[in-house]
């Protein structure tokens, strides 16, 4: 390996060549440094490496010895943790091919010194052999300012394609959490300790930013079939004598280093220039919430890569399409992408388990064959993984404990970019591999997610995910224009457009029973069902609901800056509210006549602290007749009643309809349980009773109970007997055709 010496050098090159906005505005890159020499066998899984990390204490207080992440050995048996919290909540998949990492050598080079130091696996409470973390003690205590600097020899063995981590046996290898990497030293509970859980079925991955200086050699075949965390040095990769090829790569300010080689996918480059996606209305929005001009919150410029499988190649415009667009609203929103390249994985085929997730600079996507363009398939999991590269890549929350800070934000920043940069998405139905956007009245028979569809379409075949059957994909035949043109055609007889609306999509969480409040750490939740509640729908609709009530631009400038605030380190939850209540306080419901304060404390204590749901019922609309006026005309006494459900106390605006069509709208602080108001005099009738009408309160528990109205209203009927006859006119067309 090359002296550490080495990185000051190739910082300095790279701060002369960073572009405006980039990492170069980050805090201390020096704290913490990997130098990694990496070496990928002929076997394509097996890793030898000597890593090398420099890391100075910015604590407050002394320690004597160093943490580690060993994630890789959470797929060496069915002795480690994961696997058995995986089996505890029903989960019994296993690696069919296990991976393992061997540390081999521990040294300590401080200040010239060359000696050996112990590496002892942490014992881990119902699994002892468990191996995910390791201790190194030091001879003597690091002060805070002093630096150690510590050598490793090690050995990864990567499992076939497991959890997102992995290979196939056909040349593709995605090569995460393959390295030995430091925890936190923190303050965690009141006390500087080190932050370094182990990898548990519920969580996923917490480490400090750090400066990477890594050399990857691998074979020949991989020549140009190859994406990295890193920015590539030099013209091109090194040939060695021996067959390889290696490519020197360097990163600063991430927190994890990932790469992925295929020797069989293609490697396509394109430029992001914010001008190929401008939203006039969203910067605009931008520019008055943080007094800037448009051309000021505009994103700045990046490099987009793609690796992608043959048979997907058509898919090429899609998937940049995708990372484009998330990188102009993500950056317009949260600030600009920082870092010279982003790197996109379409996953191979037979590894299909390594799709759909985040590291630093380096996503995964997925991608099946026979799905129309209303499925939004590949473009939503692009748009989500990408998100992840503000929420979880450049503002690092502990995921142990708090993983609805990267999940709940991305969660909910995902629909909005899906929501600004696409048409509504469109329900799809397929019978017989044949997939057609509208809704069908009758589902049977039918295939719903899956792989069949392309099979049975004669077109390719791309195996199910099913153990006892090699994941293949063939193209059998290739399809001509006008006969994608008229798949894509729905019939006549399918419900035309049924759109999904992205936000709103997420109210599927109110089906769920909320055993847990989101200030319940990840890590010890009780089930993979409370991870999805906790971790992403539940804080989502909290956000967006937060966002209603205070008005656009005011949360605007709450993402904004806390964002901005806190890129580069690692909030905790607390720090989110003290800025939501610094821009927010005082704010007003808005978008009503009325206008009533919230109380943002104590809507954090109900949505965060206490699992309060939101719930608010119309209990009564009565119209009584009054004296007639003195012209003769009728007067009515008004009589309206609601209720709140839960402890859950928010303002919510409530409006009534009278009988000529025009409205009145109020609010109702809720500080009660009831609001009962008599409106006497009336001139007309009230005929409909409406609690937000405007759907503010996404977190609002049952909107069913959200209105009454007192006359009927002939376009339901009428809406309803379209369907009904729609449905039957399917029925009856399907099994005439079938029999």
């Amino acid at each position: 390996m090359r002296h550490m010496a080495v990185l000051p050098v190739v910082l300095l090159l790279l701060g002369c060549l960073t572009p405006k906005g980039s990492a170069q505005e980050a805090v201390a890159a020096a704290d913490l440094q990997y130098e990694i020499d990496v070496r990928l066998e002929e076997d394509g899984r097996t890793i030898q490496a000597d890593l090398v990390v420099r890391w100075t204490n910015t604590g407050k207080a002394p320690t004597s010895e160093l943490h580690w992440h060993v994630y890789n050995n959470a797929w060496s048996g069915p002795q480690s943790l994961w696997l058995q919290e995986a089996r505890r909540h029903g989960d019994q998949s296993q690696p069919k091919v296990v991976g393992d990492t061997q540390v081999e050598q521990v040294r300590l080079l401080t200040q010239g010194e060359d000696q050996p130091l112990d590496w002892n696996y942490q014992s881990q409470p119902g699994a002892p052999l468990d191996r995910t973390v390791a201790i190194t003690p030091l001879p003597r205590s690091v002060a805070p300012g002093e630096t150690v600097q510590v050598a490793l020899r090690f050995t990864a063995a990567l499992p076939q394609a497991f959890r997102r981590s992995g290979w196939g046996p056909h040349g593709y290898l995605h090569a995460v959490q393959w390295y030995p990497k430091l925890g936190v030293f923190e303050q965690l509970d009141g006390n500087w300790q080190w932050n370094c859980e182990p990898y548990r079925y519920l969580t996923e991955f917490y480490a400090d930013f750090a400066t990477y200086e890594v050399r990857l050699t691998v074979p020949e075949r991989y020549r140009d079939h190859l994406v990295a965390t890193g920015s590539f040095l030099g013209e091109g990769p090194q040939d060695n004598a021996d067959g390889t090829v290696t490519y020197e790569t360097f990163a600063e300010q991430v927190h994890d280093y990932a790469w992925t080689v295929d020797s069989n996918a293609l490697l396509m480059e394109r430029e992001f220039h914010a001008e190929n996606y401008r939203d006039e209305q969203q910067e605009a929005l931008m520019a008055r919430a943080l007094g800037k001009t448009e051309e000021e919150v505009r994103p700045s410029s990046t490099r987009m890569i793609l690796l992608i499988q043959p048979e997907h190649e058509g898919l090429a415009d899609r998937y940049f399409d995708a990372v484009g667009k998330a990188l102009y609203y993500y950056g317009l929103w949260y600030g600009s992408y920082p870092y010279p390249t982003i790197s996109c994985v379409d996953p191979a085929n037979d590894a299909r388990q390594t799709g759909g997730m985040e590291y630093p600079r380096l996503i995964t996507g997925g991608a099946r064959l026979g799905r129309l363009a209303t499925t939004m398939s590949p473009e939503g999991v692009t748009v989500h993984e990408l998100g992840h590269q503000f929420w979880y890549g450049l503002v690092g929350n502990d995921e142990f404990r708090h993983a609805w800070l990267d999940e709940g934000f991305n969660t909910y920043s995902t629909a909005r970019v899906l929501e600004a940069g696409w048409p509504p998405e469109l329900e799809t139905w397929s019978v017989f591999g044949r997939e057609v956007a509208g809704r069908l009245p009758m589902t049977l028979p039918s295939y719903g997610e899956g792989e069949l569809r392309s099979v049975l379409d004669l077109t390719r075949w791309e195996s199910p995910d099913l153990r006892w059957v090699p994941a293949l994909s063939y193209e059998l035949r290739h399809r001509h224009d006008l006969e994608r043109l008229f798949a894509e055609l729905p019939p006549i007889t399918a419900f035309p457009r049924v759109e999904k609306m992205r936000v709103t999509d997420n109210r599927r969480v109110m089906d769920h029973d909320w055993t847990e409040p989101l200030q319940k750490p990840t890590m010890d939740l009780l089930n993979s069902s409370m991870r999805r509640v906790n971790a992403y729908r539940r804080p989502a609709l909290t956000l967006e609901t937060m966002g209603r009530l205070m008005g656009e631009e005011r949360w605007a400038r709450v993402l904004y800056r806390y964002h901005q605030t806190w890129r580069f380190r690692h909030p905790q939850p607390q720090d989110f509210l003290d800025i939501l209540l610094a821009e927010a306080q005082g704010a007003e419901v808005i978008g009503t006549e009325e206008r009533v304060a919230i109380d943002w404390q104590s809507f954090w204590k109900h949505a965060y602290l206490d699992n309060d749901r939101l719930g608010f019922s119309v209990h009564h609309l009565r119209n009584v007749p009054a004296p007639a006026a003195e012209d003769g005309s009728a007067r009515f006494t008004v009589y309206a009643g609601i209720r709140r459900v839960s402890d859950f106390a928010v303002p919510v605006p409530i409006r009534i309809t009278w009988d000529d069509g025009s409205s009145t709208t109020h609010v109702w602080d809720a500080k009660t349980w009831t609001w009962d108001q008599r409106f006497a005099d009336a001139p007309m009738r009230a005929v409909r009773l409406d609690i937000d009408p405007e759907r503010l309160l996404m977190l609002e528990d049952d909107w069913l109970d959200n209105s009454l109205q007192l006359d009927g209203d002939d376009r339901i009927s009428w809406d309803m007997g379209i369907q009904v006859m729609l449905w039957a006119q399917q029925v009856l067309q399907y099994y005439g055709g079938a029999g």
